[in-house]
């Protein structure tokens, strides 16, 4: 039987050749998790085992198990410059910002009057990217947690602006990043009336953010089962806004945020 580290090994660096970079931990853990769940599985080929920690990777959310891929100086980078080659991030969230308040989280074929606006992780960095051009193949119904390649991306004001020559979407997804999409889009969906919170009054959008987090006072009974799935530890209460360019196209979107993990949320 080949021993789980040098599976997780092999993975690593056939990963690495695609874009995708994941820590040394998760890709132990995978090994091991498939070694001791799959029959077979340490009898498999080599391009067996890494296709089999591939669909787990698939699943697996990039907050936990990246290693970080994007350049650390990205929010320095000249505007039109690029981040070279081919990289694999994670979609965390997507809003419609050309929508109508009331529709910005429904579904829209590209081009026309979309732009989406994304926030992505490598599992070390958060970083906002444009729909520049249309990506047929996004929606603001992408499961969150799906796996994005990126190539030769440009880079404005620290963000990436994607068309559909360098974004891939390679599917995949993360269940507790769902439930809380779907909980910030059913919020979404409700009268814009502030709720109460404490004792206090909170606006719709923060009435969304506390929803899509699973906390008491985000539109009374609603909010309050939600609480019983938490979101990931790795979001925040952080707001990088939603403004798009005049045009409905991000023309210079303005300079985010440090691109902590875990620090900045489109809600």
């Amino acid at each position: 039987a080949m021993p789980a580290t040098t599976t997780a090994e092999r993975a690593r660096v056939a990963f690495a050749e695609l874009g995708i970079h994941l820590s040394s931990s998760w890709l132990d853990a995978c090994a091991t998790h498939l070694s001791s769940s799959v029959p077979g599985f340490d009898r498999k080929s080599p391009r067996e085992s890494t296709d089999e920690m591939y669909l787990q990777f698939l699943r697996a959310d990039m907050n936990v198990a990246g290693s970080g891929v994007l350049p650390s100086s990205l929010s320095t980078l000249r505007d039109g410059a690029v981040v070279e080659g081919r990289v694999v991030l994670q979609i965390d969230e997507i809003v419609n910002v050309t929508a109508s308040f009331n529709d910005r989280y429904v579904d829209k074929r590209a081009g026309g009057d979309r732009t989406l606006k994304l926030m992505l992780t490598d599992g070390k960095q958060r970083v906002v990217a444009w729909e520049y051009r249309p990506i047929r193949a996004l929606g603001v119904l992408t499961e969150a947690g799906c796996k994005v390649a990126v190539t030769d991306a440009e880079v404005r004001g620290g963000e990436l602006f994607l068309t559909e020559e360098s974004a891939a979407i390679l599917g995949g997804g993360v269940d507790a990043l769902e439930a809380r999409r779907r909980r910030a889009v059913e919020a979404w969906a409700r009268p814009n009336r502030p709720a109460a919170a404490g004792g206090a009054r909170v606006g719709r959008e923060e009435a969304v953010r506390r929803a899509a987090a699973g906390e008491a006072g985000a539109n009374g009974a609603a909010a309050a089962a939600a609480a019983a799935a938490p979101p990931p530890a790795s979001f925040s209460a952080g707001s990088v806004g939603a403004a798009g360019g005049a045009a409905g196209r991000p023309s210079r979107p303005r300079q985010s945020a440090a691109n902590g993990c875990g620090t900045r949320s489109l809600w």
